[in-house]
């Protein structure tokens, strides 16, 4: 199914026109498929770097993370050592 289109009236510079013309012709498309293309690409590339936050962003998350209380911290630790003391790389099953 067709979408609905809309004609538009843009200004544009020289070597914009001449880099949608060159798009086209590498695309085996319209220059206003071309002109769709870029766009859609561009606002995706956005988007997601708009998903990704900031060093600082990610430290005021974890500062805003639940802790875990002594006792669960000590078991943890406790678990991880007795794990570390029975891996042996050398041991053959």
């Amino acid at each position: 199914m067709a979408s609905a289109t809309i004609k538009v009236t843009y200004t544009i510079d020289q070597g914009t026109a001449l880099a949608v013309k060159e798009l086209a012709a590498e695309w085996g498309v319209p220059q206003s498929e071309a002109v769709r293309r870029a766009i859609r690409q561009t606002r995706q590339q956005q988007l997601l770097q708009a998903k990704v936050r900031s060093p600082i962003e990610v430290l005021e998350q974890l500062e805003r993370a639940p802790t875990l209380s002594t006792a669960e911290s000590q078991a943890r630790l406790r678990s991880a050592r007795r794990l570390r003391r029975g891996w042996n790389p050398r041991k053959t099953g």
